[in-house]
């Protein structure tokens, strides 16, 4: 007898055996026992997660002798000629071979003879998107008026493609990719049945490789049993897909952390000379980025679909890079399988991109620049320029509030009286930040014209006419003469002036000298100064004719 193949050797006859998708089984089941049942169905998906198998499923279970029923028997005649393709009144259609207007009319003449032996006349349509229009207009029709009992059960990758004239008749079930949890455990099971010994983690990398599709899943592991010689081994398989084992990739990130360019490029000579496909290996970097990210971002380590030592292994390598860096390799890896694979110098396009990894930028956290003395600490030029010219310095979400660094921490008491909010004000303002960032921005604008025990006077230049009007909201004035009043103790009131303007201080009975620039936006002028400074930066800034914003 002919060698049967594991995917049709073990594909489902029942709906408790489809895998990976709880939801169908129970929504047609139900329909099934209740009787309501529609006379068309579309149903979409991802290849190899059970469409066309469940499609005849159905039909089994409608024309079952003892149905219908959710479970048929598999026994009677019925059962046994859906199985095998040869039923009279189950009909089975490729739409890629099938999709011309003429063919559809075909169907139409088919379809209106009764039930031979069944309860129902079933046309299965497998790839039903790729009819042609004509055809799906030819079609319309008959699913508008359908001939008594006679059911249509569409299939499809693409429902985009579909018309919405045809999806309004058609009750839409969306199979999900099937979990490699949930493969793994189905070739667990097959592999018991079959007596093949299988290390758990190459059932799982096998299932990993299957992306959702137990079909491919199955395709692999028939492909990797006749190498196995008895048991298969995660290297085995390894082996047979041609695949670069994990511990490359991460000995070659290690090498990129140390900037070792040398034994990055010897290694991409091994794995030329060993002829791996470098597009594959491509891609293996890529995944490889993936798994670090998820590993670096706290909470996303369990979607690690890897054995626990390997999981220890990504979390320990991910805590060498920052998330930027890693989303920044993402980025430039991307297209690099693609590049790879259209190139004439493969292994050269390969090359470049190793190397521009080692040599790109570390991002750093402006929370722990601030820590290393911001912009008047030692570590403040360098990094700061050398990250600038790459566009990588951002604050995270450590760092509140977002405004320019350097800034002194609130004052841990109130100012012993009014006429301190002088000296303190760009303290008070941070203070304010912390609970308010919108009006706090605004004020960052302001200085203290006069303080006294009654009136607290704030101005700012006709240059920040619209941070005036912000500030000066009756909203925005109540909010600050209360947070004033319980953080400070002052009970006095406030009052606004522009400076420059006509109108004198009543406070000084004279119009104010032009303030300073806040101590909030000296500091933001220091560290601008420091980048300008900075040697690759001024390079670049002069090269470009750039200025720093």
């Amino acid at each position: 007898m002919a060698y049967l193949v594991l995917a049709r050797k073990w594909r489902p006859q029942t709906l408790a055996d489809l895998v990976g998708q709880r939801h169908i089984e129970e929504t047609l089941g139900r329909a099934i026992e209740s009787g309501r049942i529609a006379h068309a169905f579309l149903f979409t998906g991802t290849r190899g997660i059970g469409k066309t198998t469940t499609a005849r499923i159905l039909a089994m279970a409608l024309n079952c002798q003892k149905g219908p029923t959710p479970r048929p028997c598999g026994v009677c005649s019925s059962c046994k000629e859906i199985r095998s393709g040869s039923g009279l009144d189950v009909l089975e259609i490729d739409g890629a071979s099938n999709n011309g207007v003429d063919d559809v009319r075909a169907l139409r003449e088919n379809i209106a003879y009764t039930p031979a032996g069944g309860k129902y006349r079933i046309v299965i349509i497998d790839e039903v998107h790729m009819l042609s229009k004509p055809a799906f207009n030819a079609l319309l029709k008959t699913l508008e008026e359908p001939p008594p009992n006679f059911i249509f059960i569409f299939a499809t990758t693409e429902p985009n493609k579909v018309p919405d004239t045809i999806l309004s008749r058609v009750q839409r079930y969306d199979f999900k990719r099937i979990s490699t949890p949930d493969i793994a455990g189905r070739l667990r099971v097959i592999c018991d049945a079959e007596k093949i010994i299988c290390e758990e983690s190459a059932l799982s990398f096998i299932a990993e490789r299957g992306a959702g599709s137990m079909r491919d899943a199955l395709t692999l592991l028939d492909q990797i049993i006749p190498f196995s010689s008895g048991k298969i081994t995660l290297a085995g398989v390894r082996s047979v897909l041609g695949l670069v084992d994990t511990e490359v990739y991460l000995t070659l990130f290690d090498q990129i952390v140390g900037r070792d360019e040398a034994a990055l490029l010897r290694r991409v000579a091994e794995l030329y000379a060993e002829g791996t496909d470098l597009a594959e290996f491509a891609l293996g970097l890529e995944e490889h980025v993936r798994n670090l990210l998820l590993g670096r971002i706290k909470g996303l380590d369990a979607l690690l679909e890897c054995p626990p030592e390997t999981r220890d292994q990504y979390i320990a390598q991910a805590a060498r890079f920052h998330e930027l860096d890693l989303l920044r390799m993402a980025e430039l890896l991307s297209r690099l399988a693609d590049r790879v694979s259209r190139s004439a110098l493969p292994r050269f396009e390969l090359e470049a991109a190793l190397l521009k990894l080692a040599r790109m930028d570390q991002a750093i956290d402006i929370a722990q620049f601030l820590a290393r003395g911001g912009a008047d600490g030692p570590m403040a030029a360098a990094p700061a320029a050398a990250s600038a010219a790459t566009g990588i310095v951002r604050a995270t979400d450590s760092v509140a509030p977002p405004f320019p660094p350097g800034i002194s921490p609130p004052p841990a008491a109130a100012p012993d009286d009014a006429s301190r909010f002088h000296s303190h004000w760009h303290d008070v303002v941070h203070a304010i930040l912390s609970e308010n960032q919108t009006l706090g921005s605004f004020l960052t604008y302001s200085t203290v014209i006069s303080a006294t025990s009654d009136t607290l006077t704030l101005g700012m230049t006709e240059s920040q006419k619209f941070q005036f009007s912000q500030a000066t909201k009756q909203e925005n004035v109540t909010w600050l003469k209360n947070f004033l009043q319980k953080k400070y103790g002052f009970a006095g009131a406030l009052a606004f002036e522009m400076i420059g303007a006509s109108k004198t201080s009543p406070a000084q009975g004279n119009a104010p000298t032009p303030a300073k620039t806040p101590p909030l936006m000296q500091k933001k002028e220091n560290i601008n100064d420091a980048i300008r400074k900075e040697p690759i930066m001024g390079k670049i800034l002069d090269v470009f004719d750039g200025s720093v914003i």
